[in-house]
């Protein structure tokens, strides 16, 4: 074996390390709660020493700002772009969704982690909101200000707009967490019915 190749299999061999731990870190976090996991039982679940999980972190809390960081990597912010979705604002925010659905179904441990750590802790909840709200709230300022200029949407105020719809993905992540029935059961209605009350309102026609 090359000297490369051994270098490549040993990067490979630390990154699975690491996705280990967080994923380790994650479930616990989200089931017993931060403060009450140890940094023995990561290790253990994880199957690596604990001294192991030291060559990685420095303490718990700094595996808590990996987990934000892991997520702004893997989160869907933005659908596959088509025809389709560029020229029909209602199948955009429809795919848009359930993209959002889609990235929480896969890292709802980790979400549930960080959840109840950001409403007490500052400086965890400025780099969520940093890294994980400021990217969605930038790139749906930017489609609704273009399809303003398209004509799709009437004139608005697309900051508030913004955070509206937001706010609208993360209480349906709490839904989710809560295991609620019309929301799990079938998405692909429920959003369809998101997307209708958001284009035609729910006034009396």
């Amino acid at each position: 074996m090359s000297e490369g190749e051994s270098s490549s299999r040993r990067q490979k061999q630390l990154a699975e390390r690491l996705d280990k731990i967080l994923a380790a870190a994650s479930r616990l976090f989200a089931e017993k709660g931060f403060h009450r996991t140890t940094t023995k039982e990561i290790a253990e679940a994880a199957d690596v020493a604990e001294g192991t999980l030291y060559n990685y972190f420095d303490n718990k809390n700094d595996l808590l700002l990996e987990i934000i960081n892991r997520l702004g990597e893997t989160q869907g912010t933005m659908p596959a772009s088509d025809g389709t979705i560029l020229h029909d604002p209602r199948q955009f925010f429809f795919s848009m969704l359930k993209s959002r659905q889609v990235s929480s179904e896969q890292n709802t441990a980790m979400q549930q982690a960080i959840m109840s750590e950001i409403l007490v802790d500052k400086e965890l909840r400025q780099r969520y909101y940093t890294i994980l709200v400021e990217p969605i709230l930038n790139m749906l300022e930017k489609q609704l200000q273009m399809r303003i200029m398209l004509g799709q949407i009437r004139q608005q105020d697309v900051h508030l707009s913004a955070r509206f719809i937001t706010s609208l993905w993360i209480g349906l992540f709490i839904y989710q967490v809560l295991d609620d029935p019309l929301v799990n059961s079938d998405w692909n209605t429920f959003a369809q019915h998101c997307t209708s009350i958001l284009f035609d309102g729910i006034g009396q026609q």
